[in-house]
């Protein structure tokens, strides 16, 4: 193998994935990361158009309220009974999302420990991962 052939695939092999190709477990971890980050393009472009406009708009949404995400864990599994529930989505995934939050304004959360659940879905039936909705109880 050549070296040029070999530098070539080190480097595709370190490469960040492009957000179409990453899981749902992976779509909801780069989203904390980016919120954490202050990257607000990008967490916003992991976000379904419904979730992207209270990402925007709400007085305490990650993007106008966090100021910190640490210590991130993060499980998912099937939700079945939700199937349905949004349009144009498939394969729905409910996760859950516990770490440790700092926030500008404690409108509806303290600082501290949090848990969250999302639902993230497909766009049709193979297309990217996206989260649908993010909540803090049933």
């Amino acid at each position: 193998m050549s070296e040029a052939l070999a530098l070539a695939l080190i480097l595709v092999g370190c490469s960040t994935p492009a957000p179409q190709s990453l899981s749902a477990r992976a779509t909801v971890q780069t989203y904390y990361g980016a919120v954490n980050a202050h990257n607000w393009k990008q967490a916003k472009a992991l976000l379904s158009p419904a979730q992207q406009m209270a990402f925007t708009d709400g007085i305490d949404s990650d993007r106008n309220n966090t100021l910190t995400v640490t210590n991130l864990k993060i499980s998912v599994y099937p939700a079945p009974f939700e199937q349905n529930a949004y349009p144009g989505y498939s394969n729905i995934q409910q996760a859950g999302a516990s770490f440790d939050a700092t926030y500008k304004k404690v409108m509806t959360s303290p600082n501290g420990p949090q848990f969250q659940f999302l639902y993230v879905g497909r766009i049709g039936p193979s297309g990217p991962w996206r989260i649908l909705s993010i909540g803090s109880g049933p």
